[in-house]
């Protein structure tokens, strides 16, 4: 009874132990199950990242132009996305923006600065790819133009510009340099004249002019002054008395006497060149005095006055080398 009962017992023990060992093979399963199923998971998560990350928008270039003209550029983009913006200098200076508006085609122009300058643009499109172009311009710009010409004994200085200008300095030889700034006021800031005194004999004018922009032209030339006649007037009870000297020779004299209370002009020229001295000693009231090559050195001649009252004499005296000299005053006849 006994063995049997011991034969049981080591029976339940066996079946025991078995279904044991079962229960942990079938945990170790599950588990090793669902460790493959992580892994498996993880691989197909990487896999799909990977893929998703080798998955890129097709990135091509704008197509742009730039032209020139004459004080700007012009930038034409076409391109097959939004355009948000366009970033632009010279010289890799100060970035200027401009919104693009998600715009496909975008036309711009740019002022074009003087001189030799390079030109940086960056097109941003909408998926942030930046395509940027560098190009170098030349804008070669007009000289500023500086003329001398001669007005009543004094030279004019004329200087002109495509822009503004500033101001004129000149000189004679090594003299102080004399500076004339163009009114803020002009009406045309393009043109700057000046008129100067010439000094007697042989000098050397030297002029630079300057723009607004800071452009600058020199001149400098060699320019001969010549004196001009002497005039003095005398007036002798009706009569004016008229004295005209130039070692230069005395060509012409050219008077106008207005008569103001009779209202009207009363024009006299005498040309000292149609004849000999001997002809003009000849006129009553006129005589003349000569060097020793027989040339009218000096002239005076006795004008009456026809009006009675206050008058205006208006004369003009010039010489062998178009050197002039003027006057104007009021004369009396009483």
């Amino acid at each position: 009874m006994n063995q049997i009962l011991s034969t049981e017992i080591s029976k339940n023990k066996t079946k025991t132990g078995t279904i044991e060992i079962k229960k942990i093979l079938i945990f170790f399963a599950i588990v090793l199950i669902i460790f493959g199923l992580v892994l498996v998971i993880k691989n197909a998560i990487k896999t799909y990242q990977t893929a998703k990350d080798n998955v890129q928008v097709e990135q091509t270039a704008p197509d742009v132009t730039i032209d020139q003209g004459d004080e700007e550029v012009q930038l034409t983009i076409n391109h097959d996305k939004p355009i948000t913006k366009i970033i632009y200098n010279w010289n890799d200076g100060q970035d200027i923006e401009i919104n693009g508006n998600n715009r496909t085609r975008i036309t711009q122009t740019i002022e074009l600065p003087n001189g030799t300058n390079t030109l940086t643009v960056r097109i941003v499109d909408s998926i942030q790819s930046i395509a940027t172009i560098q190009k170098e311009f030349t804008k070669v710009e007009e000289d500023i133009n500086l003329s001398f010409t001669l007005v009543d004994n004094k030279l004019k200085i004329t200087a002109t510009d495509p822009n503004e200008l500033s101001y004129i300095t000149y000189k004679w030889n090594s003299q102080e340099e004399m500076r004339v700034d163009i009114e803020e006021n002009a009406e045309d800031k393009t043109k700057l004249e000046v008129e100067i005194e010439i000094p007697e004999g042989l000098n050397t004018l030297t002029v630079m002019a300057t723009s607004s922009t800071g452009k600058r032209k020199t001149k400098k030339q060699d320019i001969e002054g010549v004196a001009s006649p002497k005039v003095s007037i005398q007036q002798d009870g009706e009569y004016l008395i008229i004295n005209v000297k130039d070692e230069n020779i005395v060509t012409l004299i050219n008077y106008t006497i207005t008569y103001t209370q009779k209202g009207y002009d009363q024009p006299y020229r005498i040309n000292l060149t149609a004849h000999e001295p001997e002809y003009y000693n000849a006129i009553e009231g006129l005589s003349v005095k000569t060097n020793e090559q027989n040339q009218i050195i000096e002239v005076e001649y006795r004008q009456l006055m026809a009006e009675k009252g206050e008058n205006i004499l208006s004369l003009t005296a010039e010489n062998k080398r178009d050197a002039q000299s003027k006057y104007e005053g009021k004369c009396t006849n009483q």
